[in-house]
């Protein structure tokens, strides 16, 4: 992982480098399904949103209609973000992985 981190640093600037990285200008390349996961109260839940409708409805064969989306409560940290912590007392802790797992069996 370590080269990795390095090249992203060596490249801060959008450049060529880059291009081979954004998979999601170029849809219809991708050609499994996917388990989108997100969360109600994540700063960067758009993105995730943005790739299960791109992937969903202009993905490849095997992609197109093959996405799934799970958004839960909570901030990009897992926390409740403004709520408090009991304020979703009521959601199972595990269920989160529980559908990931189901979904990758």
């Amino acid at each position: 992982m370590g080269h990795v981190f390095d090249d992203i640093l060596q490249h801060r600037l959008w450049s060529e480098w880059w291009e081979t990285t954004h998979w999601i200008g170029s849809p219809e390349t991708i050609h499994v399904p996917m388990l989108h996961l997100a969360m109600w109260h994540d700063f960067a839940q758009q993105g995730g949103l943005d790739a299960f409708s791109v992937f969903q409805h202009q993905g490849g064969a095997g992609a197109a209609g093959n996405q799934y989306l799970v958004v839960k409560p909570g901030d990009h940290g897992g926390g409740y973000g403004q709520f408090p912590d009991d304020y979703y007392t009521n959601i199972d802790p595990d269920l989160w992985d529980q559908l990931t797992i189901d979904w990758l069996d």
